[in-house]
């Protein structure tokens, strides 16, 4: 059985991973530029992945905060994931509003 330290670098770990997956998903959406040379299909699966892969991030940072006293490495990736929530959100409502115009 794990001790709450272990459990939360386990998941201090897993939030860390997780926020790159987001990242790597929000940067493959498709630009402006580009969008053209995207299927509707291919835009909503995009979308798709991002919103899964934040989500998950976010059920981990909830888990993660509910351990109560974090260390300075827990603290830094909820930190991290709430400061870019709004971009992460932005990004993804730029790109559908690209998609609905089309």
């Amino acid at each position: 059985m794990m001790t709450t330290a272990e459990y939360e670098n386990m998941l201090s770990s897993q939030l860390y991973r997780l926020i790159g997956t987001v990242y790597d998903e929000v940067s493959q959406l498709p630009s402006e530029q580009n969008i053209d040379r995207w299927t509707r299909n291919d835009v909503n699966t995009a979308l798709r992945r991002c919103m899964d892969a934040f989500i998950v991030a976010q059920s981990c940072a909830i888990r993660l905060s509910r351990l109560g006293e974090l260390d300075g490495a827990s603290t830094f990736w909820i930190d991290e994931l709430t400061t870019y929530e709004d971009r992460f959100r932005s990004q993804i409502e730029h790109v559908e509003s690209i998609v609905i115009h089309r």
